[in-house]
């Protein structure tokens, strides 16, 4: 059974070692560099009997307004939508009343060719807001599209019901500004 938890300092080298097997940027990346970046992140890894097979992270924070996240499953675990799930039980967190409004995440493309996270949010309800092409161009020259998506608070399915998201909204249009 997979699990999710809250990543700890003593995750970050499977992280790493995840990162730098499947994303095609990452061995530009040192692991004093990954583990400095990771350690100003807030994140979770999804567990499998104990073993890491997966991350999501979070930067960019706007105070009370958006965030970026990132996620990497191994290929073995990309098939039980665990990403899906856990994304569901993160956004739940994020989106709390006092919290965000806005999650972004952006996918990669090579050669015209999307890795499966375009897929899962995709499927989780994002809204694909465009392509900059060409926009990661790594150090080997070699170039990739990237791919823009987010949700808004009011977009996400699974915490709050339509009626809800009609209360809420009218609950904000009327709150003093």
């Amino acid at each position: 059974m997979i699990e999710l938890r809250p990543f700890t300092r003593n995750d970050i080298p499977a992280m790493f070692k995840i990162a730098k097997e499947h994303e095609p940027f990452a061995e530009f990346v040192g692991p004093e560099q990954a583990v400095a970046s990771l350690l100003r992140q807030e994140g979770w890894v999804f567990c499998e009997n104990g073993v890491v097979v997966g991350h999501v992270t979070l930067s960019d924070f706007r105070v009370l307004h958006s965030v970026l996240l990132h996620a990497t499953i191994i290929p073995a675990c990309r098939g039980k939508c665990i990403s899906a799930r856990a994304l569901r039980t993160i956004f739940g967190r994020l989106f709390d009343p006092d919290s965000l409004d806005l999650v972004k995440v952006y996918a990669y493309a090579v050669m015209g060719k999307t890795y499966q996270a375009a897929r899962t949010l995709d499927d989780l309800g994002f809204s694909r807001e465009g392509v900059d092409r060409h926009g990661l161009v790594l150090p080997d020259g070699r170039m990739f599209d990237i791919l823009k998506y987010a949700m808004l608070r009011e977009e996400c399915p699974w915490i709050r019901t339509k009626a809800e998201i009609r209360a809420w909204l009218a609950g904000r249009r009327n709150e003093p500004r």
